[in-house]
């Protein structure tokens, strides 16, 4: 979860502004602000999770949800495959996930601007992650990312991208965790803290608040992100990207996204 709510104040804080917050001043009870099933707020205590994980991104989590809590189906959906496209495993511990690039929308930004963009949803339709056969399966970019944001990728699992198959625990790495000498593709993700249009290139920048940039190159910033209407819109969002490293003139280790396909945004639904 990204919200929680705060007893103290009755006030919604977001993951972000829990950790901005000096540790003497972060609320100590703390709610969880989703709905359940009856339409009444769950109201679950909720505690602050991984906020110095080099691996996972920090979040709330909660036991106490109440029943059909949207916020509990969440956090606690599978992170492999949905149960819904599940396939047998193979005999074997190794499983392969083939991710599947990105798809855009055909359509352009100024097109996507004159549609209401509420900032922090994904208005795309969530597509569901097709199975493979026997140990290996499929995923969207956009399936990965849910799964690194839930309890990420189990040990043993291995990621196949463009004919490579790499071992999750090093294909995925954390904005925060950048090895600007790691020569190979890798996953890069994180949470967007902020994003700009950069005048000089033409690129659209994705910052994180204390990790590596995304740079969105400018041939392909409208086709990869039409369909957030502003750029407003990806503050909150978590990012994907499928690329390599680079390091800029000032030293700052950035990924370069030149392929509108191997770039995926995802935020939870807000409640």
């Amino acid at each position: 979860m990204d919200i929680a709510r705060a007893l103290e104040d009755d006030q919604l804080i977001s993951i972000g502004d829990y950790l901005r917050l000096p540790p003497t001043e972060r609320p100590i009870l703390l709610q969880c602000a989703g709905t359940l099933r009856t339409g009444q707020p769950c109201q679950g205590l909720v505690f602050a999770r991984a906020l110095t994980s080099r691996v996972l991104a920090p979040h709330f989590a909660s036991r106490n949800h109440g029943p059909g809590c949207d916020e509990a189906a969440l956090e606690h959906r599978s992170t492999d495959i949905d149960e819904a496209t599940r396939t047998p495993q193979a005999t074997s511990s190794t499983q392969i996930i083939e991710l599947m690039p990105t798809t855009p929308e055909p359509t352009t930004r100024a097109a996507a601007r004159r549609r209401t963009a509420t900032p922090g949803r994904d208005s795309r339709a969530h597509r569901h992650e097709v199975p493979g056969l026997g140990g290996e399966r499929r995923a969207t970019l956009r399936a990965a990312l849910r799964i690194l944001l839930g309890r990420g990728f189990r040990d043993g699992a291995h990621i196949r991208w463009a004919g490579t198959e790499v071992d999750a625990a090093r294909f995925f790495v954390h904005l925060d965790s950048v090895d600007p000498s790691e020569p190979r593709v890798r996953g890069y993700w994180g949470l967007v803290d902020r994003a700009e249009f950069f005048r000089r290139t033409g690129a659209v920048h994705l910052h994180s608040r204390t990790g590596a940039l995304v740079v969105i190159h400018r041939d392909i910033a409208d086709e990869a992100l039409a369909v957030h209407g502003d750029l407003s819109a990806l503050h909150g969002q978590y990012v994907l990207a499928v690329s390599l490293v680079r390091t800029s003139a000032a030293g700052r280790p950035y990924v370069l996204v030149t392929d509108a396909s191997a770039l995926a945004t995802w935020s939870p639904p807000a409640t």
